[in-house]
């Protein structure tokens, strides 16, 4: 579930907390500046989406402009997130994948990995939005779900969409005992 929060300050962030049976992570998509950027504790610094987008090998900015959405407004407020991608020179997977590499977070846990770029793929496959599955290196899934985040922060951001009531009941994810066995 795609989770819509409005900050103090008014802007909008969409986060969804997946959870498989090995892992559970946070992933946050918000706007940094008039830019979209992700958020994982697997990064040391954010990540802007374009660079994501283009890691999962959505290769063209019109193929990613049509699954945020056609509307003028809404590719308007992403118009800028594509021209960052073409600042920092990012026009292929491979390229994506090595702006990624450099930015992972090291921890101790023993997996090292000699190939940066193979550990970034598998960051984005295991990691990133972990409840949507990848399979033989297809990351098309993922991308229309991060597609959808970033919409979502969109329409709130142009007041189309409220925040979500995180206190509603049927926004809770209950743990019950048959899932626990």
């Amino acid at each position: 579930r795609i989770f819509l929060d409005q900050e103090s300050d008014g802007s909008f962030r969409s986060y969804v907390v997946s959870s498989t049976y090995y892992i559970k992570s946070r992933t946050v998509v918000y706007m940094k500046g008039d830019k979209f950027v992700m958020k994982h504790s697997s990064f040391s610094e954010d990540i802007p989406v374009m660079v994501i987008f283009k890691a999962m090998g959505l290769q063209t900015d019109q193929e990613v402009a049509q699954l945020i959405g056609t509307e003028d407004d809404v590719l308007t407020m992403f118009t800028y997130s594509i021209e960052n991608c073409h600042l920092l020179s990012i026009h292929t997977s491979e390229q994506a994948l090595n702006y990624i590499s450099t930015r992972i977070r090291q921890k101790n846990t023993g997996k090292k990995y000699d190939n940066l770029v193979y550990e970034a793929r598998e960051l984005l496959n295991r990691m990133i939005l972990a409840h949507v599955p990848v399979i033989n290196y297809n990351f098309r899934a993922k991308g229309f779900f991060l597609a959808l985040m970033i919409r979502r922060v969109i329409l709130g951001n142009l007041g189309h969409i409220k925040a979500d009531d995180r206190d509603y009941y049927g926004n809770k994810r209950l743990e019950l005992a048959g899932s626990v066995l």
